[in-house]
């Protein structure tokens, strides 16, 4: 009981104030962008110092309400023991892991990826595989042949490097 109250304690701690709410419902964050989508992917690439972050939509469990925000209720958002990674990637590799994010749409999927450095147009009723029509990295078009440092979940960085090749 002692070690309950004492978890209690600590997890209560306020890290910080939502001036609105952060959208991370199923519903909302796996199938568009979203404001705790984006806070997430602009935090991991600023972080890993990368020009590109994928969140991977399945990792974010809720949303944040406006007000107070407590390390339990960010345990609760992000539930997974899991940590951020950078890798390199071809620009034609990111053209097939955002393929992917978007294949399975409007269908609520976890592959759906939050972004960070670019900017991703899709037609969500072109054939699956076919649906992304636009990617500028950081302003530029992407270049397939180019390598991208990314940042990422380590569970997308496991899944991506077998297809991807690299190391």
């Amino acid at each position: 009981l002692e070690y309950v109250q004492r978890l209690d304690e600590k997890t209560n701690l306020v890290l910080g104030e939502a001036a609105q709410k952060l959208e991370g419902g199923n519903n909302e964050i796996r199938t568009r962008e979203t404001n705790l989508g984006n806070l997430l992917a602009d935090l991991a690439r600023q972080h890993a110092g990368t020009e590109i972050a994928l969140i991977n939509a399945g990792m974010v469990r809720s949303s944040i309400p406006a007000g107070p925000v407590t390390l339990k209720r960010i345990m609760e958002v992000l539930p997974f023991d899991s940590t951020l990674t950078s890798f390199h990637i071809t620009g034609e590799q990111l053209k097939g892991a955002l393929e992917n994010s978007v294949s399975r749409l409007p269908q609520s999927a976890g592959r759906f990826l939050q972004v960070s450095g670019i900017t991703v147009s899709f037609d969500s009723t072109a054939p699956s595989g076919s649906r992304i029509t636009s990617v500028l990295v950081n302003g530029s078009p992407l270049d397939p042949a180019r390598l991208y440092s990314v940042a990422a979940d380590h569970f997308i960085d496991r899944a991506e490097r077998p297809i991807a090749g690299t190391n």
